[in-house]
């Protein structure tokens, strides 16, 4: 479900090159270990998803911090977005999240 919604947001294309018709990837900003911003967060009073849509060059970019990668970071996702996300995923979250209430926050999004 939260992937279908990053790409539906992207117009079903790469937010990095643009591409249209690849094979589209749902891209976490950060890890999707970090359970605190895995489908999204608040930021500034409004739920972000924390993803983006990449074709599989420039999510494998992105991943891998090769060149594509400050260029992603500062066009597509925003510095202080990303900044914000970092933050955010670094607090302690217990395992028994509202899965429900996240579900809805996904579909309001």
């Amino acid at each position: 479900m939260w992937a279908k919604k990053v790409k539906e947001k992207s117009g079903l294309k790469c937010e990095s090159c643009q591409e249209v018709g690849v094979w589209l990837n749902a891209c976490h900003i950060v890890g999707r270990r970090h359970r605190a911003t895995r489908w999204g967060t608040f930021i500034d009073g409004k739920y972000d998803l924390c993803g983006f849509s990449g074709c599989f060059n420039c999510h494998k970019q992105y991943d891998e911090h090769g060149p594509q990668e400050y260029i992603i970071r500062v066009d597509v996702i925003g510095e202080r977005r990303y900044q914000l996300i970092r933050q955010m995923a670094m607090q302690t979250v217990t395992k028994d999240q509202d899965y429900a209430q996240i579900k809805k926050w996904i579909e309001e999004a």
